[in-house]
């Protein structure tokens, strides 16, 4: 089964607000990625996670 950090990104943040998200994103322009909102996130997670969680 291979290790949940090879398979996730090097920077998972969460903020309280988009606006908050951009600015922190604005300020790290060396971290790529999108900012997503909580539902999304949780549908990035389940089909990240998801697989690993299984037996087969």
């Amino acid at each position: 089964m291979p290790q949940l950090a090879a398979v996730c990104c090097d920077a998972l943040n969460f903020f309280t607000s988009e606006a908050s998200a951009r600015r922190w994103a604005d300020g790290h322009r060396d971290v790529t990625g999108d900012v997503v909102d909580q539902e999304r996130a949780a549908d990035i997670g389940q089909q990240t996670v998801g697989p690993l969680l299984t037996d087969g």
